[in-house]
């Protein structure tokens, strides 16, 4: 059920992308990862701003909500204008560019949930830090930065911005513990930050060889230089890497 949530957080992202955007046409790769990226951002700052109020751990859902009533209103207020042009993909192009990251993804991904069952295999399968990720997660969607569940007297700052968005999505949706941690953050991160860096590259060459290597980068580039799948190891710099790269 979790796969909801990546429409839900796309289509405001992927509005307010093209709110910025209107004076150039905008593809459909760099909407769909800018699309991502800011509709993550959109919803971890509504879980931390309405956590407190009545929404509770549902608040992360409001910019999808006003989104909706958006394009509603939008939609009979020019439902007898030109409907705007459709986009030209280049299947089989876009295909070839995207396949090297792809592969490097699946690979990464397919390793670290292996070492990261969902099924009980004892904690010495997994990263010493990912329990650690978990109860952070979960303390921060239920008592934000002010309280800790490891400690009552302790503030809870350290990258909060990745950590609330996990344990706000665990706790909404009632989803098992370490399935928004291990498996939906790096789907996300990776797959915007990947486009992200396609689009960029594709907008500045015209080469889709030029797009599929600079995505290819974003997937192993950091790992390749301060460690082996920090895209995953570390769930805040997974989260910031399609912020960045769409800056």
């Amino acid at each position: 059920c979790f796969t909801v949530t990546i429409p839900v957080k796309w289509i405001p992202g992927a509005l307010v992308w093209s709110a910025l955007k209107q004076d150039r046409q905008v593809s459909f790769t760099e909407l769909l990862g800018m699309g991502l990226a800011i509709g993550t951002l959109l919803a971890l700052l509504s879980s931390q701003i309405f956590r407190a109020t009545p929404l509770g751990v549902y608040s992360w859902v409001v910019p999808f909500l006003i989104s909706t009533f958006y394009t509603l209103y939008s939609w009979i207020q020019n439902r007898n204008e030109t409907p705007p042009e459709k986009f030209k993909l280049p299947k089989k192009r876009l295909a070839k560019s995207f396949a090297p990251p792809m592969f490097f993804g699946i690979v990464q991904l397919s390793v670290w949930w292996r070492w990261h069952p969902l099924e009980w295999a004892g904690w010495w399968k997994y990263n010493v830090d990912v329990p650690y990720f978990e109860s952070y997660s979960n303390s921060l969607a239920l008592l934000g930065t002010t309280q800790n569940l490891m400690g009552s007297i302790s503030d809870t700052r350290y990258h909060w911005f990745a950590y609330a968005w996990v344990g706000s999505l665990t706790n909404s949706l009632q989803i098992d513990s370490f399935v928004v941690l291990t498996r939906l953050l790096p789907i996300i991160a990776m797959v915007s930050g990947a486009i992200i860096a396609h689009s960029w590259a594709l907008a500045k060459t015209g080469s889709y060889w030029a797009a599929g290597l600079a995505s290819s980068v974003i997937i192993i580039g950091p790992g390749l230089s301060i460690g082996s799948f920090v895209m995953l190891r570390s769930p805040s710099s997974a989260f910031s890497v399609a912020i960045v790269t769409g800056k």
